[in-house]
């Protein structure tokens, strides 16, 4: 031993547990901030837009990693955040009441808060026990409520009050929820457009062709629900619609899907450019190309940034806002009503004959006006957390549609006889300038407010969810890890600068239209997301689903309405390649659409997607320690018998779900009668940050094994006599 050595005085023993009483601090508030942050982040992404999916999934995955890897945090919450999240963190905290003590201590100064502030994280970390307020006392020489601030900065003040109003419109209850957020992101830039489509065919065809395009929507958004609801990764797993398509339906629909979605991003982009700045520049006297180059500066802005949220509280301020302004528009338009100009519009538009080509923008702009399906797909893992039978999800999407029926044929009746026929359809913006000039000048005004709350947000969503698409198929072109080399962001971009020059070229050019773009992308690619695909969905779900909602769609979503509804969005595509459209690119475009419907419509078919499968989850809850077991067959939950082997183990019955007794070690289901032929397994563990991850058991039928994968599914062929025996072997997974 060294001199130096020597000279080092020991540890005392109260040194020493002061030291592990700090680790044990560290250690405790770090699993806090890492729950809490999670919590926050996947509540950013509730409304966001189906092509952010992978962006919000990257995000969240990177989090996970980072808490699994012991990493750094990407982002530290707030003291909102933790407050909010206060009953899911609750259980984190050591029970020493000095640990306690050092803990609350170390959170206050690292999160400083009013007293008032913070009730539920007060009684999470129980500075008012006696124990934990003579710790305090004892170690750090103050009082409980001297652990808090009296004051604080005006932008903290502000973030408290921002907090408790969004939490206010957060605990809507799901029916609520799933209203609002279908509702509020279904009525968007679409209705500015529905006035000069439908003065083409007048107001009354126009009301009947609104009231069944709608119909049909209710059906396929009400679909949507009810398949989500039907899905376990969903609710576990966090999956978005593009991860519901590729369970259900297949590879090839997923593709489909996402390529779509991506095409819809792009074209969406260019239709909000130019009604954002047709109306600006009627206000301002600003070009049109001065606006879209600002406006591709603050969506380039934002995507360099890197993050966006898009809460329920924020979709929906941002929808209710739009549907006032829609409404006082409505009023305003009241005061030069015409309804003569009902009759006009019947007759001038074609001079009695037939325009095939109106009959294209009306079909396209009604279909791509109906389009907030995916909404309801993003939405639902928080929603199902407090309705997991789905039955307010699928019916507050339904209601929300009827809604939206309304609205447009109101909004529509009111701007025809407001304004004449042959001045909407004569107009390249949006039907607010002729508006403006027949109800006065604080049209553009609300106007104004409405293109850059409903348009500004959405091409900023669109710019968002293309460039994550594109930063995706970058990555698979190098080894991911580490940051990110600049000519890769810079490349990134690169397909949001080619819709910023294209527009720009339209506009320079003379040939740009808001409601033909509009038109055009309805017609090629809101058919297959809010037609096709929900009706292949509802029909897979349905035979092959992990869970029973509820309440479901009944006879409506019976296999020929199905084919119906299936047949009506498929003949819309084609009847624009046959009769429409006239022009060669247009139609081989639509023919194209309607052929890669039918191959994948087919390749689905082909893989089994519409055979009924009997589905068996083993969940485990991290936090209790407890398994549980879910059982469906043919979208139908499965009442058998159940025998454990454990501590507490013995015979009881399983009606599609039960928890197991605590310790089980084995749990079998005998003489399981079902009636398909292939067995599906998936055992994953709710971890403590509410993700899913996988989880090792042991399954066999009829004694031969089950080969689950790394992420823990796995399938079997059933034996053809019926009535197998699962055995679910869980003695050394804890």
């Amino acid at each position: 031993m060294t001199d130096t050595e020597d000279a080092q005085p020991s540890l005392t023993a109260a040194e020493v547990l002061r030291g592990l009483t700090g680790q044990r601090v560290s250690t405790a508030l770090h699993a806090i901030e890492s729950r809490a942050g999670l919590l926050a982040l996947t509540r950013r992404h509730v409304a966001l837009p189906a092509i952010c999916e992978n962006m919000a999934a990257t995000a969240e995955r990177d989090y996970v990693t980072a808490l699994t890897t012991g990493a750094e945090l990407p982002t530290t919450p707030r003291a909102q955040h933790l407050e909010r999240s206060a009953p899911a963190w609750a259980h984190l905290v050591p029970t020493s009441p000095s640990t306690r003590a050092d803990l609350a201590h170390a959170f206050a100064a690292r999160h400083p808060a009013r007293r008032q502030d913070v009730p539920l994280i007060r009684a999470a970390l129980g500075v008012a026990e006696p124990e934990v307020s003579e710790a305090l006392t004892q170690r750090h020489g103050i009082r409980p409520d001297d652990l808090w601030a009296d004051r604080l900065p005006l932008r903290e003040r502000v973030r408290w009050w921002s907090m408790r109003m969004t939490d206010a419109l957060d605990r809507l209850s799901p029916f609520w929820a799933a209203f609002a957020l279908t509702l509020t992101q279904t009525v968007g830039a679409g209705v500015l457009a529905l006035p000069i489509a439908l003065a083409g065919v007048g107001p009354f065809l126009g009301l009947l062709l609104i009231v069944v395009i709608g119909l049909a929507n209710v059906l396929t958004v009400a679909a949507i629900a009810e398949s989500v609801t039907r899905t376990g990764t969903v609710r576990w797993a966090g999956a978005f619609l593009g991860g519901v398509v590729r369970q259900h339906l297949g590879r090839h629909a997923a593709h489909l899907t996402q390529g779509a979605i991506a095409v819809f991003g792009a074209v969406v982009m260019i239709v909000y450019y130019l009604g954002l700045a047709s109306t600006l520049e009627e206000v301002f006297g600003v070009p049109e190309s001065v606006w879209i180059a600002l406006l591709f500066l603050v969506t380039v802005g934002f995507v360099w940034r890197g993050r966006f949220s898009a809460t329920i509280a924020s979709a929906l301020l941002v929808g209710a806002v739009n549907l006032l302004i829609i409404g006082l528009l409505a009023v305003l338009a009241l005061a030069s009503f015409d309804a003569s100009r009902w009759a006009r519009a019947d007759t001038s538009p074609t001079g009695g004959g037939f325009d095939p080509t109106v009959l294209g923008l009306v079909f396209g702009v009604l279909l791509a006006s109906y389009f907030g399906h995916t909404t309801v797909a993003a939405g639902a893992r928080t929603m199902l957390e407090r309705d997991p039978g789905g039955r307010s999800i699928i019916r507050g999407a339904a209601a929300a549609m009827l809604v939206v029926i309304l609205v447009y044929a109101g909004w529509t009746l009111v701007v025809l006889g407001a304004v004449d026929a042959d001045r909407l359809e004569a107009e390249s913006g949006t039907a607010l300038v002729p508006l403006a000039e027949t109800a006065g000048p604080l049209v553009l005004v609300l106007g104004t407010v409405f293109v850059i709350g409903a348009m500004g947000m959405a091409a900023v969503h669109s710019s968002i969810g293309l460039h994550s698409l594109t930063v995706e198929l970058l990555e698979g072109l190098g080894r991911r890890g580490g940051p990110e080399p600049l000519w890769r962001r810079l490349l990134a971009v690169a397909p949001l600068a080619a819709v910023f020059v294209l527009v720009e070229v339209l506009v320079l050019t003379g040939r740009a239209s808001f409601t033909t773009v509009l038109s055009l992308l309805g017609a090629l690619t809101i058919p297959l997301l809010t037609g096709v695909i929900p009706v292949l969905l509802i029909a897979a779900t349905q035979r092959r689903g992990d869970y029973v909602p509820a309440s479901t769609l009944g006879w409506v979503a019976s296999p020929p309405v199905l084919v119906a509804v299936y047949l009506l969005f498929v003949a819309a595509v084609a009847a624009h390649g046959l009769v429409i459209w006239t022009g060669a690119f247009e139609r081989g475009l639509a023919f194209l659409v309607v052929a890669l419907v039918v191959v994948v419509t087919v390749a689905v078919f082909r893989s089994g997607a519409f055979r009924p499968l009997t589905t068996l989850e083993v969940r485990r809850d991290h936090d209790l320690g407890l398994d549980a077991l879910q059982v469906t067959s043919h979208g139908r939950p499965v009442s058998t018998d159940l025998r454990t082997a454990g501590p507490a183990g013995g015979d009881s019955a399983l009606e599609g779900a039960a928890r197991l007794p605590e310790r089980t070690a084995v749990a079998e289901l005998p003489a399981l009668e079902v009636d398909t032929e292939q067995l599906s397994v998936w055992a994953h563990e709710v971890d403590a940050w509410g993700s899913s991850t996988p989880l090792q058991v042991a399954v066999s039928v009829d004694g031969q094994p089950v080969p689950l994968a790394a992420d823990g599914t796995g399938s079997v062929d059933l034996p053809a006599d019926g009535d197998p025996t699962i055995t679910i072997d869980l003695g050394g997974t804890r």
